[in-house]
């Protein structure tokens, strides 16, 4: 498994197609509602993330300096893949 560089880009609302390889930030300015990003093993899937803290489950993003990201807690796919997996500044850490 790879440990490439996950690229940040901040939308209004989730594109149709995904890129591989970034992580899009949803919201409006410092509003963040969601993160999605295709599913880092290959499988195609696309993971959407909850940032609004009053729903659950839900994740908090962190960013630094280099423009990369932090996501708490881990990314657990519970269907198809089953992937569980951090992303740690922009990088997958695999479970």
């Amino acid at each position: 498994r790879t440990r490439q560089l996950f690229r940040v880009e901040r939308v209004e609302d989730f594109p149709e197609k995904l890129q591989r390889s970034k992580i899009y930030l949803a919201g409006d300015g410092e509003f963040l509602w969601g993160a999605a990003m295709i599913c880092p093993c290959g499988c195609a899937e696309v993971i959407a993330m909850n940032l609004l803290q009053q729903t659950r489950p839900c994740w908090s993003v962190q960013e630094h300096p280099d423009g990369s990201i932090t996501l708490d807690p881990s990314v657990w796919r519970q269907k198809g893949c089953k992937s569980h997996f951090f992303v740690r500044r922009g990088r997958i850490v695999w479970c």
